[in-house]
């Protein structure tokens, strides 16, 4: 059981990066939304915008609160 969870937790971080890194190139093929404070991106690399809250919070945010969840997670994993 252990195995397949392990499985699956693998094919889902792949997925992520794969989706992360699909962001990024189309990131770079256009021009980065910054605010005019220039205080960091509005856009995650995974493409969702991140909630102006957080970037008022956090302005130097680069996740949004999805990814941040989930590297914080993966992190607490390790």
């Amino acid at each position: 059981m252990t195995g397949e969870r392990d499985f699956e937790l693998a094919n889902d971080i792949a997925e992520r990066q794969r989706q992360a890194g699909i962001a990024r190139v189309r990131a770079s093929l256009r021009s980065i939304d910054t605010d005019e404070a220039n205080e960091g991106p509005r856009i995650c690399d995974c493409g969702e915008p991140i909630d102006e809250g957080r970037r008022r919070a956090m302005p130097n945010a680069r996740d949004c609160i999805q990814c941040a969840t989930f590297l914080e997670q993966r992190r607490r994993r390790a």
